[in-house]
């Protein structure tokens, strides 16, 4: 529904996934880069993702971050979307706070190359965390299916 939705408003858009398994195993997936329309294919590949391993949310941002260069944003100002309950977790981290202080500073990161960054959080319970992360306004809880388009509408209104 996300990337319908995206892609009927007709801005260019990627979606991108990851996953971890400690500091040196971070796995980045592109599902739709830039250059690729919307499709049944990419629709096809987002279905097949299971949620698995970690998420060491610092190094993933970092990375989309490079991938945002000028050339990818024609002088725009760009956005990151994240869609997740906003919590840092990898297994080689016993200490929260070390994984929720590398995702704030990768945030930070990002803003300050003009690239805003904002939550779609599915998960009320953790809401507090990706609160804390990305800042109050810059979170939406998506409570039910069809509170997407509210969501949404609420975070283009702090991110265009």
């Amino acid at each position: 529904m996300l990337g319908r939705a995206l892609a009927a408003n007709g801005r260019p858009f990627a979606m991108y996934g990851f996953h971890s398994d400690g500091r040196q195993r971070v796995r980045f997936h592109i599902f739709k880069d830039f250059a690729d329309a919307w499709s049944g294919a990419v629709e096809t590949r987002l279905m097949a993702v299971r949620p698995g391993l970690s998420t060491r949310f610092g190094a993933a941002l970092r990375h989309v971050g490079a991938k945002l260069d000028p050339e990818v944003r024609n002088g725009a100002r760009a956005s990151v979307l994240v869609v997740s309950d906003g919590v840092p977790f990898d297994i080689d981290s016993f200490d929260p706070r070390y994984l929720r202080e590398d995702m704030r500073r990768a945030i930070t990161e990002l803003t300050a190359q003009g690239i805003r960054c904002a939550c779609l959080s599915f998960d009320a319970v953790s809401l507090d965390v990706a609160v804390t992360m990305f800042g109050r306004e810059r979170v939406a809880l998506v409570a039910q299916e069809d509170g997407l388009a509210v969501a949404l509408r609420r975070i283009a209104a702090v991110t265009a």
